[in-house]
């Protein structure tokens, strides 16, 4: 006699949970190991262009950043040398000397005495010395002193004597001896 065997062929219900499950990490081994790097690639792709889109209008704003830069370091050359940039060195000394009358005049500072000397040349730069008389009073000596920069840009006090002197009338003026020195810049 046979024995009796009965094979069922209808799949279980745990066979189906394992295929299932195998076909689910198998899916997942794929997104992670082919689709993961690629969606990297874009992101790293789409990053880059639109940096490359934000340069463009940035290319324009360093036009316009360059030009203001440019105009500050025109206003800086001026706030240092004063018109003194611009001369050459065979008439600079006579602009200073101009320079200085013009600012006594305008002040009421009687200038009597100017004397030019050369100075030193220090670095890219040669000085230019200026032992200067004054005589006024002190709120217009305070004034040339303070146009004094505008007018020539930058400029040193290297020696400064200041004595009052009585005269008749109500008001007290003073003497001054000061040296001022000047810097141009040679090239």
């Amino acid at each position: 006699m046979k024995p009796d065997i009965n094979v069922d062929l209808t799949p279980s219900r745990t066979w189906l949970l394992a295929l299932a499950g195998g076909g689910l990490l198998l899916l997942i081994a794929l997104v992670t190991y082919l689709l993961l790097p690629e969606l990297k690639r874009y992101d790293v792709a789409r990053d880059t262009l639109m940096l490359h889109q934000g340069a463009l209008p940035e290319g324009q704003q360093l036009d316009s950043q360059l030009a203001q830069l440019r105009s500050e370091v025109e206003t800086l050359r001026r706030t240092i040398h004063g018109d003194m940039a611009q001369r050459p060195a065979k008439q600079l000394g006579s602009h200073v000397i101009e320079s200085l009358q013009n600012l006594s005049w305008q002040n009421q500072m009687q200038l009597t005495s100017l004397v030019p000397r050369t100075g030193s040349r220090i670095d890219a730069f040669q000085e230019l010395i200026f032992d200067i008389e004054l005589s006024g009073s002190y709120m217009d000596f305070y004034r040339w002193i303070r146009e004094l920069n505008d007018q020539l840009g930058f400029v040193i006090i290297s020696a400064f004597d200041m004595r009052p002197v009585r005269t008749q009338s109500d008001g007290t003026h003073i003497d001054i001896k000061l040296t001022i020195v000047a810097y141009k810049a040679e090239s």
